[in-house]
């Protein structure tokens, strides 16, 4: 992986961190800072990762190493973690431009769309299994 490569991972991680703690001060303002919260939100967050590191693998078998499920991934993770910041500094009375939150919307939507399928074919498996036990 080059050097360009890994400068969006470390931008990723530092928005995952600002995102944290921008939720902190939102939990603390709403007077609802729970340990299950935080505790779901960092699950959420090493889920994140360990799919980036999935699409990574991924890109080496089907793809002959280009960042195709990478990119997917990549985008979307950004796009999730610099709304809920937005989103969370809203709250606390930080005003954003539209635009903004508008084209990450927009950016979300279009890297999301296979996972949204998947998640519901999941869905689907996940409730058949449990049926069948």
């Amino acid at each position: 992986m080059s050097m360009q490569g890994m400068t969006v991972y470390v931008f990723l991680v530092l928005l995952m961190g600002l995102d944290v703690i921008a939720g902190l001060l939102k939990a603390i303002k709403k007077r609802t800072l729970q340990s299950d919260a935080v505790r779901d939100g960092l699950l959420k967050k090493s889920g994140t990762f360990l799919a980036l590191i999935l699409s990574y693998v991924l890109d080496r078998l089907v793809n002959n190493g280009s960042p195709v499920f990478q990119t997917m991934m990549v985008i979307m993770a950004v796009c999730d973690e610099s709304l809920s910041i937005i989103e969370n500094l809203s709250f606390l009375g930080v005003p954003f431009p539209k635009g903004i939150t508008s084209r990450l919307n927009s950016l979300k939507e279009k890297s999301s769309d296979i996972g949204t399928d998947n998640q519901d074919d999941l869905t689907k498996i996940n409730k058949k299994n449990n049926t069948e036990l």
